[in-house]
């Protein structure tokens, strides 16, 4: 009987310091991603209210120069891993605590304001604890 021993989930990171102190929204986004664009009105009206209380992170993935220039993008802001696993799944958006670097609520093209801003006042209570 073979033995397969399990590695412990490795704990995030915290982000780059030019996204600590707010929560992270992170958006997976294509020109061509038919879900994208039906969620982008929300999105938007959502960066209208939030303003400058949140770090606004978008990959945009629409070709491989943009997937590339947003590949290197994430590495700097310590989402590298992030983007690698999740580059294909566009009209993804995240929220995440900068501080621990943990997502603390993943959407899929949810076009509802309530769940980002209840999820954004969920990760502002975490900061600074």
């Amino acid at each position: 009987m073979a033995l397969s021993l399990l590695k412990p989930a490795k704990a995030a990171s915290p982000l780059a310091t030019s996204l600590q102190g707010k929560p992270v929204m992170v958006e997976v986004y294509a020109t061509w991603c038919s879900a994208c664009q039906k969620i982008k009105p929300v999105l938007n009206s959502l960066r209208q209210k939030e303003g400058n209380t949140v770090h606004w992170v978008r990959f945009d993935v629409s070709n491989s120069t943009a997937a590339q220039n947003s590949a290197a993008r994430a590495q700097k802001l310590g989402l590298g891993q992030f983007f690698k696993s999740n580059r294909s799944q566009t009209s993804l958006v995240s929220i995440f605590n900068p501080e621990t670097g943990a997502v603390v609520k993943t959407f899929r093209a949810q076009p509802k304001l309530d769940p980002y801003l209840q999820a954004i006042k969920k990760t502002r209570s975490m900061i600074g604890r």
